[in-house]
C-alpha cells in the first residue's frame, strides 16, 4: 500500500513527457473519418466514436474538466449534459506537445481525485527532469530593472542534452523558466551583465544583456513561450520595438519564441528596417541552435 501511495504522488507531482506511440497502437489509420456531432460544433471519429483532438485541447485550454480513466489510451471530457470519450491516440505530436505543456502548467481541470490514475499512452513522467530539481541561474546582486543573474554550469548542460534528446521538450518548459535560461545563455556567451526583470512591470523587457568597455552592447530581449500553433505576430513585435525606442542606451532587441513568426512577418514595413542589426527574430529552430552553440 505503501507503494501504491508513493506511485499515486508521483503522478501528481512529477511533470510529464511526449512519448512515441507506435502506428500499430494507433491502429486506426484508414478507418477514422471526422464527423460532426448532432450538435454540429464538436467532431467524432467515425471508427471509435472519439473527439476531435483539436477540440479536446480546445475545450480543455477553455476550462473543461477531464475525466480520468484506469485505461492508458481513454479520458471523458465533462460538458453539461453529457460525457464525450477521447482516445488519446489520436492525437500527432503538435497536440501532445500542446496537451503536455498544459499538463504541466496545471492548466487542465482534472476531475476526482485531481490526476490521472494512470499516465496516458502517449505520456511517461520525467522523474529526473532537468526543470524539476533545481535552478539554472544563481542571483548576483539587485539593480533597479531587476536581478543580476549568472549561469550554473551543470544544469545548462544537461537542458541542452534533452533538448538534444528530445526537442518537444521545449513546451512542457514554463515560460518564466524560458526566460532564466536564456538568460542564462548571455551569461554563457560572454556578457558582462545579466539581468532577469522581474514577472511584472518589466517594462516590455524579460532579460537585459550588456557587455562592457570597447564595442559596449546593450540587447534587451523578450521571451514568448508559445506552442507551435501559436505565432508570434507583427503587433507584438513592433510593440518591441517601440521599447526598443524608447530606451534610447539600447543597442539591440531580441524577440525569442518556442513556436514561430507569422508569415511575411520579415518583409513587414515598420519590421523589416531594424533586421538584422537592431531587431533579431529568433523562433524555436534558432533558439535550440543558439542554446547548444553555446554548450
Amino acid at each position: 500500500m505503501r507503494e501504491a501511495n508513493a506511485m499515486t504522488e508521483s503522478w501528481m507531482t512529477c511533470p510529464f513527457r511526449f512519448t512515441n506511440v507506435s502506428a500499430e497502437m494507433r491502429g486506426v489509420e484508414g478507418k477514422d473519418t471526422w464527423q460532426h456531432r448532432r450538435d454540429g460544433a464538436l467532431r467524432q471519429c467515425s471508427f471509435c466514436g472519439s473527439l476531435h483532438p483539436d477540440d479536446f485541447n480546445s475545450l480543455v485550454e477553455e476550462g473543461a474538466t477531464v475525466i480520468p480513466t484506469d485505461r492508458v489510451y481513454k479520458a471523458y471530457v465533462d460538458l453539461p449534459g453529457t460525457m464525450i470519450k477521447f482516445y488519446f491516440i489520436h492525437m500527432s505530436e503538435l497536440h501532445i506537445g500542446r496537451f503536455v505543456q498544459l499538463l504541466n502548467l496545471e492548466r487542465i481541470k482534472i476531475a476526482y481525485p485531481g490526476h490521472f490514475y494512470v499516465p496516458p499512452a502517449i505520456l511517461t513522467l520525467a522523474l529526473a527532469s532537468p526543470f524539476s530539481f533545481g535552478a539554472i541561474l544563481k542571483v548576483e546582486g539587485h539593480v533597479p530593472d531587476g536581478q543580476i543573474v549568472t549561469l550554473l554550469d551543470p544544469f545548462y548542460e544537461y537542458l541542452v542534452d534533452e533538448l538534444l534528446k528530445d526537442p518537444q521538450v521545449m513546451y512542457s518548459i514554463d515560460p518564466r523558466r524560458w526566460e532564466e535560461i536564456i538568460a542564462a545563455a548571455y551569461d554563457r556567451a560572454g556578457f558582462d551583465e545579466v539581468i532577469l526583470t522581474p514577472r511584472s512591470g518589466d517594462l516590455g523587457r524579460d532579460i537585459i544583456a550588456i557587455k562592457k568597455g570597447f564595442g559596449a552592447l546593450k540587447f534587451i530581449e523578450q521571451v514568448k513561450a508559445y506552442n507551435t500553433g501559436h505565432r508570434v505576430t507583427a503587433d507584438e513585435v513592433r510593440a518591441l520595438l517601440g521599447v526598443l525606442l524608447a530606451e534610447q542606451d539600447a543597442s539591440k532587441a531580441v524577440f525569442t519564441t518556442t513556436s514561430s513568426f507569422a508569415p511575411k512577418i520579415e518583409s513587414d514595413r515598420l519590421i523589416a528596417p531594424f533586421l538584422p542589426y537592431r531587431l533579431e527574430l529568433v523562433d524555436g529552430r534558432k533558439l535550440i541552435k543558439r542554446l547548444i552553440a553555446l554548450r
